[in-house]
């Protein structure tokens, strides 16, 4: 490591190594500045999750004694409670799970992605097929997985639809959450 203002063989002015220490104190001080930042806008996504999921729901279902699912705001805006369902396959339930949607018709929506590391000038190998994996003796890494997006979708469908969907499996979480529309 060269110390900038010890050693010799840096022909560097008083002012350049100023300049430089300059520098990087304010790149250190908005690195600081980015991180307390990140954490502040983390903390803020949290208590606007809590009020959409929990303090708005609970005081509307409060105010209205149960009866009301949505509120019109004097200036314009809306507020609706929506049923929200989350689902996740956890990596101990992937078998079961993809088990379910295969035996219910619904394997389609397991994505399969295959890898084959080849090595250099191997390039023409690199078009062969899954069954010629094993007669090349090459090593295949395999991954099946359902884009969460399209599980969410998929989970929320066959709910309101009346599927009794397993919802250990699936990691199923049902929940409130207010939906705000702003005036146009």
């Amino acid at each position: 490591m060269i110390d900038l203002e010890k050693d010799s063989s840096v022909d560097l002015q008083t002012q350049d190594i100023k300049d430089v220490s300059e520098l990087i104190a304010e790149a250190l001080q908005l690195g600081d500045d980015i991180e307390n930042d990140e954490a502040k806008l983390k903390a803020k996504k949290d208590k606007h999750r809590e009020l959409l999921t929990q303090r708005i729901p609970d005081a509307i279902e409060s105010a209205s004694g149960g009866q009301m699912q949505k509120i019109v705001l004097s200036d314009g805006s809306s507020v609706e409670i929506a049923e929200d369902i989350q689902a996740n396959i956890t990596k101990e339930k992937e078998g079961e799970a993809f088990g379910w949607l295969r035996s219910n018709n619904h394997g389609d929506l397991i994505k399969n992605q295959i890898k084959v590391d080849f090595g250099r000038g191997e390039d023409n190998m690199a078009g062969a097929i899954r069954e010629k994996i094993d007669e090349l003796g090459l090593s295949a890494s395999e991954k099946q997985s359902v884009h969460p997006a399209t599980l969410k979708a998929f989970i929320r469908e066959q709910i309101n639809a009346g599927v009794n969907v397993p919802e250990d499996t699936f990691s199923v979480y049902r929940g409130r959450i207010a939906k705000i529309k702003r005036k146009k």
